[in-house]
């Protein structure tokens, strides 16, 4: 029998390798594009956005977000590879505004001050003026925390000398906004609230956005929960959001971009000489990948797996396994008809137990519903029915059945009589959301350092600022182009 012919493998230069998609990897990959490197970016695909079940599609994560002229990094970012308007577009006010309903009280987070101030004195009308004042000192955390990362510190810093960078920073943003730098290395400005729900609420908010483990710090609530007050989006239906703009920046410069989330390429391993990262072999193509640079964006527990597992590179891996799996995701999806839905209950809320405490809130999200996609075809509609997604964290060693019954008792409150409504239920397994640190960071928001052990690679995944969610993201890919375009050298923006 004739064997089947094989073309010759051959080989293909990059300037820069992208391992892994999301956003911070393809953000360091555009960005260096534009400043005219050759990109390749392997996309593995990594946490699907979307839940399948069923025959619907229902969102794997909370839909949450601030506006991305409200994130330094972002703004930043958009501007810089003409994106503004595409992320503009992508996201939409979330109207009403996130509801609190707490024991005993229901108010809305709205962005306009003066509505604010009368929610709180209609439900707190003895502590309205302290609950104000807190929220102040919140927001005010929030504006030093972006004059700090506005200025581009590195964070986590890898040294002394980047301790001493991150501490004129934040000499600088403390400067520019005549703020104290005590914001951020002090208490948190909602240590005073002595167990109020409604800094409960707050707190539990900033941990469903961030995915770090241990308490909330100053920088972390003030760019999460303090930057919600001025308002939350949630992504367009049916929009490509920037990531695929980012996508087709690389495109557009010879540059090439391998895989999706719908279609994954696979990585089958990494070759490495004398300490540094050289080349990639992708399942199903017979060349070599060849890179000057490396932008690792995958989970660092993948890397492990397409390494060698002796020598140097088992060392350099073992070096940044400093983080450990922190908290899981528990989630429960309703699909209900529309009459379900009780009049005055928003698309987005934060519900707290009996106790008011932080532990156990849920957030939960309602949502067009959608039906799985034939091939081929986008996402159709169910205009008659619409998702309820509730989420909630679940801490190392917490039991998963009383979690449940956690959510359960949510839909209750907040959707009563839903049974009579309800068409399909989704219980998918809790997902690994938060990271745990041995160590103390500064600020801490910070995990896995940039630069990583190989003098070739830099880390531009959501392990290095966990705790700043879609924020530390974008920020560790902004700071892994800028380590890759120093490595290589200035070069021309393409004409």
């Amino acid at each position: 029998m004739a064997s089947a012919f094989k073309p010759p493998a051959t080989q293909r230069v990059y300037d820069v390798c992208v391992l892994g998609g999301g956003l911070g990897g393809a953000a360091a990959g555009a960005l260096l594009s534009r400043r005219g490197f050759r990109v390749l970016l392997v996309d593995e695909g990594g946490a699907s956005p979307v839940l399948a079940d069923g025959g619907w599609l229902f969102p794997a994560g909370p839909a949450l977000r601030p506006a991305y002229r409200l994130l330094p990094a972002a703004d930043a970012l958009l501007t810089d590879l003409g994106l503004t308007t595409d992320g503009a577009r992508a996201l939409e006010p979330q109207v009403p505004a996130l509801q609190l309903l707490l024991p005993r009280h229901r108010l809305e987070l709205s962005p306009d001050p003066a509505a604010l101030r009368r929610e709180l004195q209609r439900e707190w009308p003895a502590h309205a003026p302290r609950l104000l004042e807190l929220l102040a000192a919140l927001s005010t955390a929030a504006e030093l925390g972006g004059a700090l990362l506005k200025e581009a510190p590195p964070l986590p810093p890898a040294g002394l000398f980047d301790r001493w960078s991150l501490g004129r920073a934040l000499g600088r943003a403390a400067k520019e906004t005549g703020l104290a730098r005590t914001l951020l290395t002090g208490p948190s400005p909602l240590d005073a609230s002595g167990g109020d729900p409604l800094a409960s609420a707050l707190v539990a908010l900033a941990r469903l956005l961030g995915h770090l483990d241990g308490p909330a710090s100053p920088l972390a609530l003030g760019r999460l929960a303090g930057v919600a007050l001025q308002g939350l989006h949630r992504p367009v239906a049916g929009s490509s959001g920037v990531e695929e703009g980012m996508r087709r920046r690389i495109t557009e410069v010879r540059g090439e971009v391998l895989g999706s989330a719908a279609e994954p390429a696979r990585i089958e391993s990494i070759g490495v000489e004398h300490g540094r990262l050289s080349t990639i072999r992708v399942a199903g193509h017979s060349d070599t990948w060849l890179a000057r640079a490396f932008i690792i964006a995958a989970p660092l527990s993948r890397l492990g797996e397409l390494l060698p597992v002796e020598g140097r590179s088992a060392r350099a891996v073992r070096a940044l396994s400093a983080a450990r799996p922190g908290h899981r995701l528990a989630a429960s999806h309703l699909l209900l008809r529309n009459p379900a839905r009780p009049p005055g209950l928003g698309d987005a809320a934060i519900l707290l137990g009996a106790g008011g405490a932080s532990d156990g809130a849920v957030l939960l999200e309602l949502s067009a519903a959608r039906r799985e996609p034939r091939r081929g075809a986008p996402p159709a509609t169910a205009p008659d029915h619409f998702t309820a997604s509730a989420f909630t964290l679940l801490a190392p060693g917490d039991d998963e059945a009383a979690a449940r019954s956690g959510l359960r008792l949510a839909f209750d409150e907040a959707l009563p009589f839903h049974e009579r409504h309800l068409v399909h239920r989704a219980d998918p397994a809790p997902a690994p959301r938060g990271l745990a640190f041995e160590a103390a960071t500064p600020f801490g928001v910070g995990g896995l350092p940039v630069r990583s052990p190989w003098k070739n690679a830099f880390l531009a995944s959501g392990e290095v600022l966990p705790g700043l969610g879609l924020e530390g993201e974008l920020f560790a890919g902004l700071q892994a182009a800028a380590h890759a375009g120093a490595l290589l050298g200035a070069k021309g923006r393409p004409r």
